[in-house]
């Protein structure tokens, strides 16, 4: 799997009352060290000094290089706060993008204004590569309430919906099994999330993306679980979580197979595969950040067009 490994040093800023010049210095790099040529590098920031008020939105600028044959590449800007973003592009890479980055500032002498602790800033880019999308139905943060309290709710990851007579899902992939109990200073729900008929998932740490976090296809050979359990406490005092179990925490994801056929002798014929971002939430909803089901039976194919 090839990507660029892309350094960005930041050199000298200034008070937020006379902005100076900012210099980035970028090296591009494919994984296996070699400079890339032609990935964009832009560095946006506050086109003008803070508006102080708030009343009126920050105007910013955009500066954009390119990088040469050696991968290097040279940005150089005006910075009145210190706050600025980088995103980062090359043909045939998911481009990649890093908020909120910024230096250090405190109070100058006088206290008439902000002066710079940091003068240099080091930040690296990984670029994942566009191998093959294909077609996937996306689901972006679907939100199902549970149809009761207490009860075993089949889902349908293909239509995104619980399974009749509680939504417009045909297969039930999954079950949930849900149990929300009152007492007088705190609630609890239980449960798990089952996948039928011999179907299961396996869970990854999600990838430092802001475009592509998963792996490219499923592991046909991997341990694929059938249950997750969950289970939450909330206390009315504070209204507080504790305790929360999880089926996928927010930087985590499930690569899931489901609607298995076997053949005589037990052996996979035919199963389709997809992946569902976490944080996957159970507290009185079923929630994700996106599901995504590849509709191809046997297709192991978890990047989906964009």
């Amino acid at each position: 799997m090839a990507r660029f490994c892309i350094t960005l040093i930041l050199a000298t800023c200034v008070c937020f009352a006379n902005a100076e010049t900012v210099k980035v210095i970028c090296h591009v790099f494919s994984e296996d060290g070699n400079p890339v040529t032609n990935a964009v590098v832009k560095a946006t920031t506050e086109r003008d000094r803070l508006n102080i008020s708030w009343t009126k939105p920050i105007k910013m600028k955009t500066w954009t290089v390119s990088s040469g044959k050696d991968g290097r590449a040279v940005l150089n800007f005006t910075c009145h706060s210190g706050y600025f973003e980088v995103e980062v592009s090359a043909d045939g890479f998911y481009p990649e993008r890093l908020r909120d980055q910024h230096f250090a500032v405190k109070l100058n002498s006088s206290n008439t204004g902000h002066i710079f602790e940091e003068r240099e800033k080091e930040l690296s880019i990984t670029l994942r590569r566009i191998i093959n999308p294909v077609d996937m139905v996306v689901h972006r943060f679907p939100h199902k309430n549970f149809p009761r309290r207490s009860g075993e709710f089949g889902f349908d990851l293909e239509k995104g919906d619980w399974t009749a007579p509680f939504g417009a899902g045909k297969v039930a992939d999954i079950t949930l099994t849900y149990n929300l109990i009152f007492t007088n200073e705190m609630s609890r729900c239980s449960g798990s999330l089952s996948f039928n008929d011999s179907g299961g998932a396996y869970k990854l740490k999600k990838q430092k993306s802001a475009s592509f976090v998963s792996v490219y296809e499923a592991d046909s050979n991997a341990a694929y679980r059938t249950e997750f359990p969950f289970s939450s406490y909330c206390s009315y005092k504070d209204s507080r979580n504790y305790g929360a179990v999880l089926v996928a925490e927010d930087d985590e994801y499930l690569v899931f197979r489901t609607r298995v056929v076997k053949d005589e002798k037990g052996n996979i014929v035919s199963a389709k595969y997809g992946k569902i971002y976490g944080a996957i939430r159970t507290v009185g909803f079923f929630g994700a950040t996106a599901i995504y089901f590849n509709p191809t039976p046997n297709d192991t194919n978890l990047e989906p067009k964009r």
